[in-house]
């Protein structure tokens, strides 16, 4: 009884080698190559690229896509034709080539995000291996504001949305002011998200201009996917102004004393000018009177001359 219990066993252990071996021979028959890791645009096409290679030729294949949610959800079947699951019309076979296996996901969603099984089974045997779908949203030009506080501080603002969570990177002037800077995250109604980051800027009032760049930083890809700029110029207006303002006062009070100096200068000229005339003018006034003389002395006995003389030269006494 023993030695048949023994047989048995044997028998058993035998049964079970030839059968690993078998299943470990038909799993060799088939190789099946996929991208472990696939990048997905939303609201675009993608790719899941498998490659099917057989040890000979294969008449049937069965083809089935499981996403991985805790229970393996079926979202495509192919076993001679089209049976999508979960999600209709929306995955596919690249080709009809039974080599190139290679599935298309048609208008990719952020729910597509995930790790899926790939199976496949031909009449020569069967494989699967792991896919983990990344879906991604490119972050949008960043909009760029700009909020006076006060004369000496600003605030600078950059928005932009996309999907997944990214950095916000700022640079003045070439140099990097990121901590400086403050970042808020939300999510958007279609599960993108919103980011929205401010940097404060003071000022002084000699400040020309200043170069601001607002970055967005892809954590998973490590590279910056968007970026925008904007120059900040006369940046205290109102200081500015009143510098402007008291340049002009300044120049009008200095051309008022200039302009007074000058009139007053001119003025005294003339004055020492018409004194210096005065002698002269009362030197010839009185020779003029004292000719007058001499002619009415001289012509006293003739009164028709001193007349036709006094009527032709209208001498002032």
């Amino acid at each position: 009884m023993k030695g048949i219990l023994e047989m048995d066993l044997n028998l058993l252990i035998y049964f079970y080698l030839v059968l690993c071996a078998n299943v470990y021979s038909v799993k060799e028959f088939v190789t099946l190559k996929c991208e472990e890791t696939v990048t997905g645009i939303l609201n675009e096409d993608t790719i899941l690229p498998c490659n099917l290679t057989t040890a000979k030729p294969s008449k049937s294949i069965t083809i089935e896509l499981r996403k991985d949610e805790g229970n393996d959800r079926l979202v495509f079947r192919f076993n001679g034709r089209h049976d999508a699951m979960n999600a209709p019309n929306r995955i596919k076979l690249l080709s009809p080539d039974l080599r190139n296996v290679s599935l298309v996901l048609q208008k990719t969603q952020l729910s597509d995000n995930g790790k899926y099984l790939y199976y496949l089974e031909t009449d020569v045997g069967y494989k699967q291996v792991n896919i983990v779908l990344v879906v991604k949203a490119p972050y949008s030009l960043p909009k760029l504001a700009l909020v006076n506080l006060t004369a000496t501080t600003m605030v600078v603002t950059c928005e932009t949305t996309g999907y997944p969570s990214a950095q916000i990177h700022w640079t003045v002037d070439g140099k990097n002011l990121t901590l400086n800077s403050k970042t808020k995250r939300k999510e958007t109604a279609q599960g993108l998200i919103s980011i929205t980051s401010t940097l404060p800027i003071i000022t002084s009032e000699t400040d020309q201009e200043h170069n601001c760049t607002c970055a967005v930083w892809n954590e998973a890809e490590h590279k910056y996917e968007a970026r925008n700029s904007i120059t900040i110029s006369n940046v205290n207006p109102s200081i500015n102004q009143q510098t402007e303002e008291k340049k002009r006062k300044t120049l009008t009070a200095v051309g008022v004393v200039v302009g007074g100096l000058a009139a007053g200068i001119f003025l005294l000229g003339l004055l020492k000018f018409w004194k210096r005339r005065q002698p002269v003018r009362q030197s010839n006034e009185k020779s003029g009177n004292q000719m007058l003389k001499n002619l009415l002395l001289r012509f006293e006995d003739c009164p028709a001359n001193l007349e036709l003389i006094s009527r032709n030269h209208q001498f002032v006494l």
